[in-house]
């Protein structure tokens, strides 16, 4: 089942955030920026986390996010980020978990 909601900006003072704050907030905000004809879609998956380090991207580890972001470029020939509603550690299943990723047409 594939929700489909309209994507927002939003303007976030960085001078008060943590480095690590900074960091996810820029992710976040690339997210939330689309240029045209942009359409952001919520998708909910299951997995067996067994084999991997948790969902969210990390510099050294294999997880379940780089795995979805590096299938969708390769079948949309670009470059896509996703955004999970939250983590899981390591060798955790999930079942019912959402990303959003925001496609442009």
């Amino acid at each position: 089942k594939i929700n489909v909601s309209q994507s927002f900006t939003t303007q976030v003072n960085t001078e008060k955030l943590m480095p690590h704050q900074r960091e996810r907030n820029a992710i976040q905000s690339d997210l939330r920026i689309c240029k045209t004809n942009c359409v952001r879609f919520a998708v909910r998956v299951a997995y067996d986390g067994l084999d991997y380090h948790g969902f969210q991207s990390q510099p050294h580890g294999n997880t379940i996010q780089d795995q979805i972001e590096h299938r969708l470029s390769n079948l949309l020939n670009r470059k896509v980020r996703i955004l999970g509603c939250s983590r899981t550690d390591a060798k955790v299943h999930a079942r019912g978990f959402v990303f959003t990723v925001d496609l442009s047409g």
